[in-house]
């Protein structure tokens, strides 16, 4: 079964409320164990949730989790200073709460759940449950719960292997900033007769962010827009912006094409660039942050009755965090936009989302 110690190396124990840990008989140690501590898309998640106690605990339930834990701090300014406006949210797409307030992942696997529990409920009642050295497998309907003794100080350590399978759609990019952080964590719960299920064990995992434009259909579709624009300095514009596809991977190229009428002679600068913005949402509370990925520029004349066409490359750098609109709470969006300029003035006439 392998050293208990070389198994809880660099294992993290998430402290339980002392009101919770009653309802288990006693105080324990959990922990979530890794075969490796990095996800990748279309991968496997694989480790054992281990406990570790000098008692027999009153457990009718497991289930390890992934989770894309959120957390936002905003401030703002009222009239008696500055507000602080918190939030803790799970930001994968599909993540529910059920009706008895359990947070439940899509990507989740159950170990044991209430009702195998009933079914095998004299195992839980057992005295001398854990305290053979033996390893024992206990089929609870259709849930295997794998239990290995260990003589250690008088504790006892069971555990249970489990596995996450990864799937390959849009999953965001973690961070951590000023106004938050998301961080990929793989969360330990247990359940008793008397308390929903409740962290106890926790295991961050590394991970980059990833996008499945194949899966996107709108970013498979090809950019052709045309837009006309009476700007404030009385010229008449017609912009013509077309691409291959509207959905791009980072370090990709995206080769583009502006076509610029004028309904007279003048200098004209046209500019085109990607754009990112990422807004954190606390119950309505937003923070927006702009950046410019790429932007290219070109300064021609334009003649009545005639247009410019102009094309050229924006290249997306290779770490870029991908699209991803699943959660209020945090979002990530791209835009292509053109713009253009007589005299002094520039003036937006295309603002297109895109996918990265």
């Amino acid at each position: 079964m392998g050293s208990l110690k070389a198994w809880l190396q660099g294992a993290t124990i998430r402290n339980t409320k002392p009101g919770k840990i009653q309802h288990f008989g006693g105080n324990f140690n959990s922990y979530i164990v890794l075969e490796e501590a990095i996800m990748v898309p279309y991968g496997v998640i694989r480790g054992k949730f281990l406990l570790e106690s000098n008692f027999h605990p009153k457990i009718t339930g497991l289930r390890v989790q992934l989770e894309a834990e959120c957390i936002l701090r905003l401030t703002t300014m009222g009239k008696n200073g500055r507000l602080v406006h918190r939030k803790k949210v799970c930001v994968l797409e599909n993540t529910e709460i059920d009706d008895k307030g359990d947070l439940l992942s899509p990507i989740r696997h159950d170990l044991l759940k209430p009702t195998d529990a009933d079914h095998g409920k004299h195992f839980f009642n057992t005295p001398n449950y854990l305290l053979n050295n033996f390893l024992h497998t206990i089929f609870l309907s259709h849930s295997v719960y794998v239990i290995a003794s260990l003589s250690r100080n008088g504790t006892t350590t069971g555990y249970s292997t489990f596995f996450l399978p990864i799937p390959g759609v849009t999953l965001p990019a973690p961070f951590k900033n000023p106004y938050g952080s998301l961080v990929y964590k793989v969360v330990g719960y247990l359940r008793s007769y008397y308390c929903r299920y409740v962290p106890v064990a926790e295991e961050t995992v590394q991970f980059t962010g990833y996008h499945n434009l194949s899966q996107n259909r709108s970013a498979q579709r090809p950019i052709n827009i045309e837009r006309p624009f009476n700007g404030p300095d009385g010229l008449y514009t017609t912009a013509i912006l077309s691409a291959e596809t509207s959905g791009y991977l980072p370090g990709e190229e995206l080769q583009f094409l502006l076509i610029l009428e004028c309904n007279r002679c003048v200098p004209i600068v046209m500019k085109v660039f990607l754009s990112q913005k990422i807004s954190y949402n606390v119950d309505g509370v937003i923070k927006n942050l702009f950046t410019t990925i790429d932007f290219k520029q070109k300064e021609d004349a334009i003649e009545i009755s005639k247009e410019i066409i102009w094309q050229d490359l924006l290249t997306l750098p290779k770490h870029l965090d991908p699209s991803y609109s699943c959660h209020p709470a945090y979002t990530v969006k791209y835009a292509i936009r053109v713009r253009r300029k007589t005299k002094k003035l520039f003036i937006s006439i295309i603002n297109l989302l895109y996918t990265i």
